[in-house]
Parts: structure tokens; C-alpha cells; sequence
């Protein structure tokens, strides 16, 4: 109703925000909140685009209910932004792309899908580094190594037994990609120890995930300790509040792979992603 009955700027986009901005105060879209934050993007773009406003216009609308910047949002809500930026992320030296599925089951929030994995594939020559968070992952395996999934990570959560763990794994490599399993920030270490033997990579999720721009949880930098004086080649990746800083104390642990959404997107691209590398340097 209010992008067909509206059509004043001065009018239109004050009212959806004073909407949205009260409901965010009263907690109903926290501003970190996958959801909520790609309903009040979304509201924003069809609004600014059905009064054919420059996208300068409307998206500095944004900054009125979301802590934080616009690129902070857009990477997340937006597959041509991501198309877009892929050459000078490739440019920038980086090797691997990182794309998150939600099911919004595993995790509070829907994110992701098997047609837009496929479609952002078709753009890039990286490694395709893909991480469910979903329920039953045994069913998401075929179709996403399929589509040219390098890695496929899901989560020890995720699965009702230990056993249903060794043959989510054992599915991933008989499809020919390697198999990642990632544990919660609440999940101690020990759970994953017995799988390490068969696994190629450990995510040690270092936000709660299926939220954005959280805080870097530097005590989970311990698991990764553990898991690397147990099984030293095995590849252990974090990912969550990853930026220059918290890079340096992730290295220091003893981490391979760094996964950077915000931290990369909220800047030039190029510039933050060498940052990430002279880390390791």
C-alpha cells in the first residue's frame, strides 16, 4: 500500500522507517538480524525503486534503522552485489569464496539457496568453500557437490548421533568433495575429537551463527588449539567477527582459513582482503 498510494520521497520513505525503526526498538527486528535487516533493505530498495530514485537516494535510509553502514547489509541481501565484487576479490589474491545456507530451521533465519550458489559459481574460479546450517545435511550433500562444491561443511548440531556424523562425512567424500564439520560457539571441542581422522576441515564458528556483525569470541581460539595438537594437517577454519585484528590472534592460534564478510564488504575490497593476507605473513 504505501509504494502504490505514495509517491513524495519526503513522504514515503519517513513513514516505512519510522515503522521499521519502532520495531526495532522494541526488539521485534534487532538490527543485526539477517531477517530483519533484509526486510528493512528490501522495503527500502522496492520502495526507492518504484519512485525511481538513484540508489544513492534510498539506501542512505537505511543508515536510520541499521547500527553500522550499508555494505554491512548489501552482501548479504544482494547476489549482483557479490557478482560484481568477485573479480576484485579474486584480484585481491583471495582463494577460496565462502557461502552460507540457512534453512532456517538449524538457525533462526532463511539465507541462501541451491540456485544462487549455482548462479554466483558460474562467476569465479575459487575454491567453492560451502557451509549448511541446516537440518538433516545428508539430504543437501548430492545436490550441492553437484553444483560445485569444493568443500561442504555442516554442523556436529546438526546431526541426531554420532554415527549419523561419520556417514554425513563419509556421503561428502563418496560425492567427491571434501567434508567440513563445524561446531557452535556452545559446543565443547571434545564432541568433534573422535571425527577428526576422517574430516578435511573443522569450522569453529567464532560467532553464534546465523546472525552478522557479531563480536569476534576470542576464547574459542582454545578449540582450535586442541584440534591442532591432536591432528596438525587438518585445515581449521573460523569464521565470525573475523577482521585485520582478530586475524592476527586466529593465525596465532593456529588457524588456515579465515572466513571476513563485514570486515571486507565495509571497506575497499581489495585493501581489506590485503590486510587478511600480510596477516599471515
Amino acid at each position: 500500500t504505501i509504494i502504490t498510494d505514495h509517491h513524495e520521497v519526503g513522504d514515503v520513505l519517513p513513514k516505512a522507517v519510522a515503522i521499521v525503526d519502532a520495531k526495532r526498538k522494541d526488539n521485534q527486528y534487532p538490527c543485526r538480524d539477517l531477517a530483519g535487516v533484509g526486510v528493512v533493505f528490501k522495503l527500502i530498495q522496492a520502495i526507492g525503486i518504484k519512485l525511481g530514485l538513484d540508489e544513492k537516494e534510498y539506501l542512505k535510509y537505511l543508515d536510520l534503522v541499521c547500527v553500522g553502514t550499508i555494505s554491512d547489509i548489501v552482501p548479504l541481501v544482494d547476489e549482483n552485489r557479490v557478482i560484481a565484487d568477485l573479480p576484485a576479490i579474486q584480484e585481491a589474491g583471495a582463494k577460496w569464496v565462502h557461502i552460507d545456507i540457512m534453512d532456517g530451521k538449524f538457525v533462526d533465519h532463511e539465507f541462501g539457496s541451491l540456485e544462487v550458489f549455482q548462479r554466483l559459481a558460474k562467476h569465479h574460479s575459487l575454491v567453492n568453500d560451502v557451509h549448511i546450517m541446516v537440518e538433516k545435511p545428508k539430504n543437501y550433500v548430492e545436490s550441492y557437490v553437484s553444483a560445485g562444491a569444493n568443500y561442504l561443511t555442516f554442523h556436529y548440531e546438526a546431526c541426531c548421533c554420532d554415527h549419523m556424523v561419520e556417514t554425513v562425512i563419509d556421503f561428502i567424500h563418496e560425492k567427491g568433495a571434501k567434508a567440513g564439520l563445524s561446531i557452535c560457539p556452545d559446543t565443547p571441542v571434545e564432541k568433534i575429537i573422535p571425527f577428526l581422522k576422517k574430516v578435511d576441515l573443522v569450522l569453529v564458528m567464532t560467532v553464534v551463527p546465523g546472525k552478522g556483525g557479531q563480536a569476534f569470541m576470542a576464547e574459542n581460539l582454545e578449540k582450535v588449539k586442541k584440534i591442532k595438537s591432536i591432528r596438525p594437517d587438518v585445515l581449521v577454519e573460523v569464521d565470525g567477527g573475523v577482521n585485520a585484528e582478530t586475524a592476527k590472534l586466529a593465525v596465532n592460534a593456529g588457524v588456515d582459513v579465515l572466513v571476513s564478510g563485514s570486515y571486507i564488504f565495509n571497506g575497499d575490497v581489495k585493501e581489506r582482503i590485503a590486510n587478511l593476507l600480510a596477516v599471515n605473513k
